[in-house]
């Protein structure tokens, strides 16, 4: 099972596909309990994510679950200095706490450019003392491009897990090789936005003004995926289930119903090839979600 389980939607009002808000605990712990039951092994969360991580803790529900978290943000800074250090360490310290574990699968730096401005080893050093005292076991960072990932392999190739976004319209990262070469590094690849952040599951119509501009390429994909007699759920799920180079597919739910139909389509998918290449899509502000400008209403 290649899914894992994303969290944004239980700290925040995430995705501009969410209705219903941030998921009550009740819910919560429903999705967590279905989600163990179905074989899902890892969740991915963030200090960032606003009561998330409280959320997991008070479920109760973690001890078959592989957890990922993400440090803080050190925006504004130009060099990392000491204090940053001792803030990364507090705040996983404060993760744990609030999990109400004693250590966790991997901490990613949750900004990629945190590591590589100036001082960034303090960052790295600090990781791998944590590791030794066995508060994490893997190092990761969280990155947008090819660029990020270049220069941080670069200066870390001891880096163990990269999560980086990827689906059927955002294939900028399969077709420019990076994929390839992080598996080849033995890097673990953790992909998100298989439904960027819900657009890929709404109807057209549905759809923000905002991304008019592309409204001709996205019914030209649903047209070719109706051929293929997939759902809009189904065709994003398998274009990230071919790649054999992922690890995790990081999905987000609001509900454990939601996550019962994305584990059924996932199961039904097994069997299925198909070249998703006529989907992809090149402009960055309908594809990165941190560009979008959406209507106040």
């Amino acid at each position: 099972m290649k899914l894992a389980l994303g969290t944004a939607q239980f700290g925040l009002n995430y995705g501009i596909s969410n209705k219903s808000g941030r998921v009550p605990l009740s819910e919560i712990k429903c999705i967590l309990k279905h989600a163990e039951q179905s074989g899902i092994k890892l969740i991915d969360t963030a200090a960032l994510y606003g009561e998330s991580e409280k959320a997991l803790g008070d479920s109760g529900c973690l001890n078959n679950f592989n957890i990922v978290t993400k440090s803080p943000t050190f925006s504004g800074i130009k060099k990392l200095k000491k204090k940053h250090s001792e803030i990364l360490k507090q705040s996983l310290w404060n993760s744990l706490q609030l999990l109400k574990l004693e250590g966790v699968y991997g901490l990613l730096i949750h900004h990629a450019e945190d590591l590589l401005k100036e001082g960034s080893e303090r960052l790295i050093d600090t990781l791998q003392n944590l590791q030794q005292m066995k508060w994490l076991k893997k190092i990761g960072v969280s990155v947008y491009n090819g660029k990020q990932i270049d220069e941080i392999i670069r200066r870390y190739p001891s880096i163990d897990i990269i999560q980086l976004p990827l689906n059927v319209l955002d294939q900028r990262l399969i077709t420019s090789g990076h994929i390839l070469e992080l598996k080849k590094r033995n890097i673990e690849i953790h992909s998100r936005s298989v439904f960027l952040q819900g657009l890929l599951l709404m109807k057209n119509c549905e759809l923000d003004p905002y991304f008019s501009p592309i409204l001709s390429h996205l019914y030209d994909y649903t047209k070719a995926i109706e051929k293929y007699e997939l759902t809009r759920l189904q065709a994003a799920l398998l274009f990230a289930m071919q790649i054999k180079e992922i690890d995790n597919i990081l999905i987000g739910v609001t509900s454990s119903q939601q996550l019962q139909e994305i584990i059924k389509a996932y199961e039904e998918l097994s069997d299925k090839k198909i070249d998703f290449s006529f989907a992809t899509l090149q402009d960055e502000r309908f594809i990165n979600p941190i560009m979008w400008k959406l209507s106040e209403c």
